[in-house]
């Protein structure tokens, strides 16, 4: 195990709970210009490597994209260099962050080293749709400008499309009702937490929501959401639906609300709020898709209850 020594203190990954914690961020920012730097770099490198895998494996990104021992490995050496890379930075610009969002942080850039490194060696053609009990295993999305393809990757990529813009389109109704940004965006953020390879959460993460969105201002919250909904867009190829819902995200956040544009909209919403905001825009949602005939079947694992 990497340790660190200072004032004669024996420092180890182990005695901070996580990336964003406050103990940690303290630590970072308190030795960031320590002379005994190779032991600080290797300490915060085994610090990025715990919390990457559990992303990685706590959220099924490896079995999405079906990863393999080393593919995660090398992908964590990128998150550990870019982290690295942003260290200063993000020691002078996030101390006035939850520790929800400096883990945030963390995140996002799991996904997009996750999504960089399966982009570049793999092309379109590692995702799969369902939880599996071998992590090696999946299936391919298939290219859909070959010729040669089977019925059963037809069928396959029309499900993957028909979720995705169903997600898309149920987004978009969300983004229109007449309510608060922060009602709106707590509530996609919290249907968003129920989508998960490796267990279903029935009623989302409410408790970290809250936390996650803390005094940020709907516009930053909204990027989330976006850099989130980026991936599964162009994953299953569905660019054209995604600009529609980065329109409509922009509608809401245009307007204003007793003065104030919904951009600039502070969240301090409680998850007491977020159940029952996502309970009653979830029976909105329900009654759009009765409207328009389509088969609403319960559950957050199908297209009409994602969101």
């Amino acid at each position: 195990m990497n340790t660190y020594t200072s004032n004669s203190k024996v420092i180890t990954p182990n005695m901070f709970p996580s990336f964003g914690s406050d103990e940690f961020f303290s630590f970072l920012s308190n030795n960031i210009s320590n002379p005994n730097y190779g032991e600080y770099y290797d300490l915060v490198a085994q610090v990025v490597k715990r919390d990457s895998e559990k992303k990685i494996y706590g959220s099924g990104l490896n079995k999405t994209f079906r990863l393999s021992y080393h593919d995660v490995e090398e992908i964590i050496q990128e998150v550990q260099l870019s982290v690295f890379k942003s260290l200063v930075r993000f020691c002078r610009t996030s101390w006035n962050l939850a520790p929800q969002q400096r883990q945030e942080w963390l995140s996002v850039m799991v996904e997009r080293r996750v999504f960089d490194y399966c982009d570049n060696a793999y092309g379109r053609n590692r995702f799969n749709t369902d939880s599996i009990d071998d992590p090696e295993a999946g299936i391919d999305l298939p290219d859909m400008q070959g010729e040669k393809r089977s019925v059963e990757d037809k069928i396959l990529f029309n499900d993957c499309m028909e979720t995705a813009e169903s997600t898309h389109e149920a987004l978009q109704f969300i983004l229109s009702i007449n309510t608060t940004p922060d009602k709106i965006i707590a509530c996609i953020l919290n249907k968003l937490s129920c989508i998960n390879h490796d267990s279903k959460i029935k009623n989302g993460e409410p408790q970290k929501i809250s936390a996650l969105l803390y005094g940020m201002t709907a516009k930053n919250a909204a990027e989330i959401i976006i850099r989130k909904l980026s991936l599964m867009s162009k994953l299953v190829q569905c660019e054209a639906s995604f600009a529609n819902t980065v329109n409509s995200m922009n509608n809401m956040l245009s307007k204003t609300n007793d003065g104030i544009r919904n951009a600039e909209f502070k969240i301090y919403i409680t998850a007491e709020v977020i159940t029952k905001s996502t309970y009653w825009i979830t029976k909105k949602l329900n009654e759009y898709w009765k409207s328009k005939k389509r088969i609403f079947r319960a559950g957050f694992d199908t297209p009409t209850a994602q969101l």
